[in-house]
C-alpha cells in the first residue's frame, strides 16, 4: 500500500475517501483535477477476470 492509509475513487461521479486503518468512509478535501478518468475511457468492469481470486498471491 506504499505507506498511504487513505484511498479514493478515480471513477467518474464518485468522490469517496476510505481510511484503511480505521475502516471508515469520510468527506475528504477537494482534489485538483483530474479527479476521475475521462467518461469516454472504458473502466475496468469487463477487464477483471471472473476467477480473479485465483490470481491473487
Amino acid at each position: 500500500m506504499a505507506g498511504h492509509s487513505v484511498l479514493t475513487s478515480f471513477e467518474p461521479g464518485e468522490s469517496w475517501f476510505w481510511d484503511v486503518e480505521t475502516e471508515t468512509f469520510f468527506e475528504g478535501p477537494q482534489l485538483s483535477p483530474p479527479t476521475s478518468r475521462p467518461e469516454s475511457q472504458p473502466g475496468p468492469k469487463d477487464k477483471v477476470p471472473t476467477d480473479r481470486r485465483r490470481h491473487l498471491h
